[in-house]
């Protein structure tokens, strides 16, 4: 059986139609993908990570090693209780020596 060119272009054409509705995304039109409101979540818990360590200087605002471990120790049970991720202290944060 023999095929003209133009058949053989819309068989061509209809299954790489067919091909790409397969390799579509299987979420709905209106759905969010995954990931979509990290960027929300992310500045939530940036924004109360912020807000513990202002508590923190408020409560030991001087610039002494005493009150330094203070609000450290502050700010290491404020990110405790909001159920944050953990930040480093100054005291334990090394500078890398200049070249």
């Amino acid at each position: 059986m023999v095929v003209p060119v133009r058949g053989k272009c819309l068989i061509l054409l209809a299954l790489g139609l067919v091909a790409l509705g397969l390799m579509a995304p299987a979420t709905p039109a209106g759905a969010d993908p995954a990931g979509a409101n990290s960027g929300i979540s992310s500045s939530s818990k940036w924004r109360a990570m912020d807000g513990c360590g202002k508590e923190s200087f408020q409560k030991f605002p001087d610039y002494t090693t005493e009150a330094s471990a203070k609000r450290d120790a502050f700010m290491r049970d404020c990110l405790q209780s909001k159920n944050l991720p953990p930040r480093a202290s100054e005291s334990s944060r090394s500078v890398a020596p200049a070249k």
